[in-house]
C-alpha cells in the first residue's frame, strides 16, 4: 500500500492507493475500490506503507530524479 498525494487543480489531494500504475505521462491510482487517473507532473509524493520489497530502492537520487 501507498500513501499518493497528487495536486488536482490546486489542491492536494491524497490518497492511500492499494495498487498504482505508472506510465511514461500518466499515474492510475487504485484506492477505496476505485480508479482515479492523474497526470504523472501532478504526483506530489509516493510514499509506501509497511514493508518495502528488498528490490525497492530507497536511496534519495533515485527517488528524487527531475526531467529537464
Amino acid at each position: 500500500m501507498f500513501v499518493v498525494s497528487i495536486l488536482d487543480d490546486g489542491d492536494e489531494r491524497n490518497f492511500v492507493a492499494t495498487d498504482i500504475r505508472i506510465s511514461t505521462d500518466d499515474i492510475v491510482i487504485e484506492a477505496g475500490g476505485d480508479r482515479h487517473l492523474f497526470r504523472l507532473i501532478d504526483v506530489i509524493d509516493i510514499l509506501p506503507i509497511g514493508t518495502i520489497a528488498p528490490s525497492v530502492s530507497r536511496s534519495p537520487s533515485f527517488r528524487s530524479r527531475r526531467a529537464s
